[in-house]
């Protein structure tokens, strides 16, 4: 909790001071399916077709900066794992009339390139839409940043009440797959204005002193979108209690 606390506060600080200055893209990059023995593996694939992704000099041309954070879904039916990552995107103002412009197919081409995988047939790419002046733009951005920015598992597929062995082999897949892995990162812009204001690791850093300084807007999302990147999320909340934004 609160880790995820403190980097809802460090976007929001971020997101505070470059908001006016670029335009802002929702990128969901997957990969196929895989087993729980095959999960570790697979998000190291992951991982580095993100690398080479994120270098190729499209990508490069077109984005100023990202946040970035991994998600793993299980599917029920079958028990296997689904690891995707969300990405907050900023581009510049003249993106969309210019020539880094990426279309949807050439996003999937590339990232068909970084994963070597051309049975992978879609990815999500949408604007991020709301009026231009700052406190609009972050109250605007701040419950898509939620979703993006959740723990890389949601409680739904690791918490079965009624069969506990099977809950017991899901967590263990799920600790030895993310144990010691980072399941967020900032980049270009973003990362910048984070070591600008001096901000320290959101997953490394301390996490007793944790910064209070979010706006209203992002702390109701806090409350209302159950936000909940670094920590086990057991309860969802559909509407903010009074006060909750002070």
């Amino acid at each position: 909790w609160r880790r995820s606390y403190k980097i809802f506060s460090q976007v929001s600080q971020i997101m505070s001071v470059i908001c006016d200055s670029y335009c802002y893209l929702f990128l969901t990059l997957t990969v196929p399916n895989c087993s729980a023995d095959e999960l570790s593996d697979c998000i190291d694939g992951l991982s580095y077709a993100w690398y080479k992704f994120s270098h190729y000099k499209r990508f490069k041309d077109a984005v100023k900066g990202y946040f970035k954070a991994l998600e793993i879904t299980r599917n029920k039916s079958n028990g296997s794992y689904h690891p995707h990552f969300h990405v907050v995107l900023a581009v510049d103002k003249k993106y969309f009339k210019d020539s880094s412009y990426i279309k949807r197919d050439e996003w999937l081409a590339l990232w068909q390139k970084a994963t070597k995988d051309k049975s992978i047939t879609q990815v999500d790419i949408r604007r991020a839409k709301g009026k231009k002046d700052g406190s609009t733009a972050v109250k605007a951005l701040s419950s898509a940043v939620a979703e993006i920015a959740k723990y890389a598992v949601k409680s739904a597929d690791y918490i079965i009440v009624d069969n506990e062995p099977l809950m017991d082999d899901i967590v263990f897949t799920l600790s030895y797959a993310l144990h010691g892995r980072r399941l967020c990162a900032f980049g270009g812009v973003f990362e910048d204005v984070r070591r600008q204001l001096l901000l320290d690791d959101v997953e490394d850093g301390d996490l007793i002193h944790v910064d209070g300084n979010i706006s209203g807007d992002l702390a109701v999302q806090i409350y209302r979108y159950g936000w909940s990147c670094g920590c086990y999320k057991l309860i969802e909340i559909d509407t903010p209690a009074k006060g909750v934004s002070e």
